[in-house]
């Protein structure tokens, strides 16, 4: 945008240096003050429109920057920072005052050792950096600010230019602030290029950019590009075992920290574990990232309890109590596995649990010495697929009735009772109408008998719920039930079955007549 001016009745000119810290120089300002004749005044805007007299000053007081021609003088990036007009009618002659400032470039920074480095240091209106850090226990922090504020934008260049000075220089170039050896502090000074939170402000109307970087670290583990806090707790379980508990946290020194954390808890973990032979495997590992404030925590715990520090382990507790003329066994036995994923635990304890099935007896055999002759009276199991634990409950007699090694496979009980009311010969009471006494008249004739023959059947889940049912049906155990009642001449009056889910058995009852 060109401003012509051909009359000019007077002119001065001022040149100042801009310094930073009164040593470090950006550049020099060339402030020019004119006296015009308002008529020679032209302002070409760029867009065909050629203006004259007070329009063209008013039109080239708004822009940030002009070319002008002023006299003899040439302005390449001027900015006019005054502009009045003196009281008159508006007719005839009229001149203006005009106040227009250049900033200019030294013709070489090569001996300056910061401003060099920044595009277009002698536009810069205002520079300030800030710096400070402290040691507190076992975190170390620094915060670190900077504000860079341009005079003029020419071309809309003010925020690539900064954008250059802060990440090419600025923020790979770091001085080594840090003074103290204290096991943080110096592995965690600027120079070593660790990252911190950043913030950014930008101010389109000032022509200003900010940035904050905000550091917090403890023990550097640079190998990793993390600092970590190790904590750790000891402890005994409800049980009576030794419990530990390792808690790490975690913040990323580089600004890929999902990145960075995911491959630190890795590491971590896997140096936890080697270190901690003396408890074994972990049984709980928990981790967590916060990537909004770069940190991660590593929770890792160990015991002694088999139950948790095992990769499978079976436990088991057993009870015994009289039940009649007999004694009832129950054991409970727990079953668990560690796996890479649900499934992967899962079929692992499946495994465990079928492979251990057949030492259950021992068990019992083991804790009681009078279990000589016991037979597996009822079994449930519960399966949980998430946790990958199996709890399974089995009951064992010494009631030789559930002796299932002569019973057909499936069947692990197998009993039949009778009950009867017997035959007795008829007889009728009577009075003797002569003496008016009682009488018992007999005959050699018998009442009928009446009979109940119960069969119950308890039969292995594996062969489905109405296995038992079936089995009882059969005509094998219809006649078993027949011979049960030692009679020759009977008549079946009901039939009845009946299933216990619960306790997997079913009853037959068949009621009779006995002629």
């Amino acid at each position: 945008m060109s401003l012509i001016v051909n009359n000019v009745v007077s002119a001065s000119s001022n040149i100042s240096y801009s310094y930073l810290a009164n040593s470090e120089i950006f550049g020099y300002v060339i402030s020019l003050t004119y006296e015009i004749k308002i008529q020679d005044v032209q302002f070409d805007n760029n867009d065909g429109v050629l203006l004259s007299g007070r329009s063209a000053l008013r039109a080239a007081y708004k822009q940030r920057n002009i070319t002008a021609r002023i006299a003899g003088d040439e302005i390449l990036n001027g900015l006019i920072t005054s502009l009045s007009f003196p009281e008159g009618s508006l007719n005839g002659e009229e001149i203006a005052q005009v106040q227009i400032e250049e900033r200019r470039r030294l013709s070489d920074y090569s001996s300056k050792s910061f401003s060099k480095y920044i595009p277009s240091p002698h536009l810069l209106a205002d520079f300030s950096e800030n710096y400070n850090f402290q040691r507190s226990g076992s975190t170390y922090s620094y915060s670190r600010s900077i504000s860079i504020q341009y005079n003029q934008d020419i071309g809309n260049q003010f925020l690539t230019n900064a954008k250059v000075f802060l990440t090419n220089y600025y923020y790979e170039n770091r001085p080594s602030i840090g003074y103290y050896e204290d096991g943080i502090s110096e592995n965690a000074k600027f120079d070593k290029g660790y990252n911190g939170v950043l913030t950014e402000e930008i101010d389109l109307i000032n022509l200003s950019v900010s940035l904050e970087e905000n550091f917090e670290s403890s023990f550097i583990d640079a190998a990793n590009n993390v600092s970590k806090i190790i904590k750790t707790s000891e402890g005994i379980s409800q049980r009576g075992y030794l419990t530990k508990d390792i808690t790490i946290d975690l913040t990323a020194l580089r600004l890929d920290s999902s990145n960075v954390l995911e491959s630190a808890m890795g590491t971590v973990i896997d140096e936890v574990i080697s270190n901690e032979t003396s408890f074994g495997d972990p049984h709980t590992i928990s981790k967590g990232i916060s990537k909004d404030n770069n940190k991660a925590s590593v929770t890792i715990s160990f015991s002694t309890d088999p139950e948790l520090s095992q990769n499978q382990s079976v436990t088991y507790s057993c009870s015994k109590q009289k039940n009649g003329n007999f004694t009832d066994y129950s054991l409970q036995v727990n079953y668990k596995s560690k796996g890479k994923n649900v499934s992967n635990r899962y079929n692992k304890t499946i495994d465990l649990w079928e492979s251990q099935r057949d030492n259950n007896e021992s068990k019992i055999t083991s804790l009681f010495s009078e279990a000589v002759n016991i037979y597996e009276k009822s079994r449930s199991a519960n399966i949980s697929r998430s946790e990958g634990t199996i709890s399974e409950t089995i009951v064992y007699t010494d009631q030789s009735d559930y002796d299932s090694e002569s019973l057909d496979d499936g069947i692990l009980k197998y009993q039949i009772t009778v009950s009867k009311d017997q035959k007795v010969p008829r007889s009728r009471k009577i009075v003797d109408i002569k003496n008016l006494k009682e009488k018992l008249l007999t005959s050699s004739l018998e009442t009928l008998g009446k009979a109940t023959v119960t069969a119950t059947v308890v039969a292995s889940p594996d062969y489905g719920q109405f296995f038992g049912k079936e089995y009882l049906l059969n005509a094998s155990r219809e006649a078993d039930m027949n011979n049960a009642l030692e009679e020759t001449t009977y008549y079946g009056v009901s039939d009845q079955i009946s299933i216990d889910m619960l306790n997997g058995a079913t009853t037959r009852v068949i009621q009779y007549i006995i002629a």
